[in-house]
């Protein structure tokens, strides 16, 4: 033992082995980083060859701290033997600070902070600071499908704005294979503008999965292509049109970014799939606030004949909302005919629909039917409801809500501006 305590304190030795460690963690560390960067499929893998080269730092530390406290404290440190007398005062007053295990143990953990952030900053951050990106990549690069799904969500909400990670998400959405759709919908959340034409594509040529992915995505990041797209992509949805729907009727109109032939061409579209029937209840309630979203005028007559027929309450609730985005004072006379003729205990359910990922959607919000039935009819405005408004109003046979609501709407359209002529 003293033998290697007396090699230990060789400051030849120490420096050598030092330098060669320091050395051989540059050569290690170096094509690791570009493995796991650029090539590595597997987390595993890239774990194993993390803790390979933090333990080449550890020892190297280990070496530089031997050297450090011989530098410091001198042999006496090492080898526990005292040095004979000599040298100058200073010297002999550094030397007279004896070394502890407290001294050595702080030299080990300041030298090994410094060199991880060394070697970190050599490897590209491949240690340290972008082990999240490099976990990301790698999983977005894996042959394994949950891998690929795993690797999209992971990049929802962490390295915003990382090329590296747009490129990967790229190369998963253009290329054919199981996963597609999570890096289309990562995409869309992330709002990575530049993968717009490569989610366009997948929702001309995807399975009905990846269109539904592709067409949320669109609607996310405002792509004003999105409702030509969902009209050809609709047949081949297969179950998902209720995806493609709730896409049409994310964006919102005031942020102009559909044309207005494009959204008239949507809105003859969704009223000839409503008036095909063949849609199914959910997916008939997901139309009807779609054409309400986009305020398609040309969907209003099919609107308006739900709500002459005996259907459920969440049909008409749905339809009633949707009658008010769009506006149209024609469809006052139809709402008007209802308020006498609806249960006034009946309540608007709350409606949601939900995409392929889990997430719901609000189609219509909960309100007793009569309530929202006024609701719209202020929504539209116009003049020739005041009349059956001021009525109501005086009404007691309807609640109080439902007066003092009635009462407003006839104030303010009885002061409503009337547009030049």
């Amino acid at each position: 033992m003293s033998r290697i305590r007396s090699l230990f304190a060789s400051i030849p030795f120490v420096l050598i082995f030092t330098l060669v460690l320091l050395g051989g963690t540059v050569g290690a560390l170096l094509p690791m980083s570009e493995f796991i960067s650029s090539r590595s499929l597997s987390v595993e893998t890239n774990i194993g060859l993390i803790i390979a080269v933090m333990t080449l730092i550890l020892f190297a530390t280990v070496f530089e701290t031997v050297l450090l406290v011989r530098l410091i404290w001198g042999r006496e440190a090492i080898t526990g033997q005292a040095e004979a007398k000599g040298g100058d005062d200073d010297e002999a007053e550094i030397r007279g600070l004896k070394v502890t295990s407290t001294k050595v143990a702080f030299v080990l953990l300041v030298l090994l902070g410094a060199n991880v952030f060394l070697f970190d900053f050599i490897g590209d951050g491949v240690l340290v600071t972008s082990t999240r990106s490099h976990y990301a990549l790698t999983l977005l690069r894996s042959g394994d499908a949950a891998d690929r799904k795993d690797g999209a969500e992971y990049t929802v909400n962490t390295m915003v704005d990382d090329p590296e990670i747009t490129t990967a998400l790229g190369r998963v959405i253009e290329q054919p294979g199981e996963g597609r759709e999570w890096a289309a919908w990562a995409a869309g959340v992330r709002k990575e503008a530049l993968l717009k034409d490569k989610l366009a594509e997948l929702l001309r040529t995807g399975k009905p999965r990846e269109r539904a992915a592709a067409a949320l995505s669109m609607a996310r990041l405002g792509d004003s292509r999105l409702l030509r797209l969902v009209i050809d992509a609709f047949a081949h949805a297969g179950d998902h049109k209720n995806d493609l729907l709730i896409a049409v009727g994310m964006t919102k109109m005031k942020d102009n970014v559909f044309s207005a032939a494009d959204v008239s061409e949507a809105g003859t579209f969704i009223h000839g799939e409503l008036e095909k029937g063949e849609l199914g209840n959910e997916t008939t309630l997901v139309a009807v606030w779609a054409i309400g979203q986009l305020w398609a005028q040309e969907g209003r007559p099919y609107l308006e004949k739900m709500l002459a027929h005996d259907v459920d309450i969440k049909a008409q609730c749905t339809a009633l909302e949707a009658l008010g985005k769009i506006g149209h004072e024609e469809s006052t006379d139809v709402l008007v005919a209802m308020v006498d003729k609806v249960d006034r205990t009946a309540r608007c359910p709350e409606v949601t629909a939900s995409d392929f990922t889990g997430h719901q959607v609000l189609l219509c919000g909960g309100m007793n039917l009569v309530e929202r039935i006024l609701k719209e009819i202020a929504s539209i405005g116009g003049r020739q409801a005041r009349p059956a408004m001021e009525r109501l109003a005086k009404d007691e046979s309807y609640s109080e809500t439902v007066r003092e609501m009635a009462k407003k709407i006839a104030f303010d359209m009885r002061y409503v501006p009337v547009d030049a002529q």
